[in-house]
């Protein structure tokens, strides 16, 4: 399979891809060499990000053709992803029928097997957890301890947060694209925001549960 990334800059050399820098002061953007791989025949492109307009309606056009696209966009979380696409200018249309996927991820501290400590979920915690406490009695929260430089945490793991695009999906975003409505088709296809991620690590005993409010907090 023909592979091309659009970097900035490359950092690691990946076997059987090709790999293409930006370059900015040459002229060399995004959008611009973007343009130019789409005529080498590939089969996957590695879009490093997309900042503009232009870069985003290029990228969409390619999804469109056959192409499958990967990149990356700034945003809160894969809901977000939606609307930051479509704040850039991208129509409703390209964003419905382009995008098959939205992965949003996060690194949270892990509690250190040595030192962490348990304690009784309080009311509140076991409210906002609900189910995904998974009826486990205590949560484990830092302390420190030699073996993590008193930190009470050690090593790092990541949330993620998976949206598929589904008919109904597309529909919304297609006609009336608001958070609510999204949120109401996602409802119904067991959706796993990256709080909720965080808080069955918290139930495993992972992390800690103002870890995870700290890192994934919908405040």
């Amino acid at each position: 399979r023909n592979a091309i990334t659009i970097e900035d800059p490359v950092e690691y050399e990946l076997p059987g891809a090709t790999q293409i820098p930006i370059d900015a002061k040459q002229g060399h953007t995004f959008a611009n060499i973007l343009r130019s791989v789409l005529r080498q025949d590939p089969d996957v492109i590695f879009l490093g990000e997309i900042r503009d307009i232009e870069t985003a309606n290029v990228a969409m056009q390619a999804a469109m053709t056959g192409h499958l696209v990967y990149s990356t966009v700034h945003a809160k979380d894969t809901i977000s992803a939606i609307f930051r696409l479509l704040d850039l200018g991208v129509e409703q249309y390209l964003v419905a029928n382009a995008v098959n996927m939205i992965i949003a991820q996060r690194l949270t501290r892990l509690l250190c097997v040595a030192c962490r400590r348990p304690v009784r979920a309080t009311p509140a915690q076991s409210l906002k957890m609900g189910q995904l406490l998974a009826g486990v009695p205590e949560i484990h929260v830092p302390q420190g301890c030699p073996e993590c430089l008193e930190t009470g945490f050690h090593g790092r793991r990541a949330l993620f947060e998976l949206l598929e695009f589904t008919d109904p999906l597309r529909d919304v975003v297609l006609k009336n694209p608001t958070i609510q409505g999204i949120r109401q088709v996602l409802a119904s296809n067991h959706f796993t925001t990256l709080q909720q991620f965080g808080f069955q690590l918290v139930a495993q005993g992972h992390t800690s549960y103002d870890e995870v409010e700290r890192v994934a907090g919908t405040e």
